[in-house]
């Protein structure tokens, strides 16, 4: 019951763009994020790790392949943390 209680919940909140950069552990909570990827997030910043692609979510611990197709569509990375170089 317990990871279907999870997707449920993400679901039911309406998910506004967020920075996974930037954002507060309050604010990506206040996005929609479930608890347990807000704090995935945090913790992978923690580590001094930079989230440089959408891409880079799928990465974190308790995203799997529904809930990263649910939020990719609002995650923000700035361009300063684009791997490219834009030319």
């Amino acid at each position: 019951s317990g990871a279907e209680g999870a997707a449920e919940d993400a679901a039911e909140i309406p998910l506004k763009e967020f920075n996974p950069n930037s954002d507060s552990y309050e604010t990506l909570r206040q996005a929609g994020l479930p608890t347990d990827i807000a704090v995935g997030i945090v913790r992978w910043r923690n580590y001094g790790k930079i989230f440089r692609i959408k891409e880079d979510l799928a990465e974190v611990s308790g995203v799997n392949d529904s809930i990263y197709a649910q939020i990719k569509p609002y995650i923000v990375i700035e361009e300063q943390h684009h791997t490219s170089p834009r030319t």
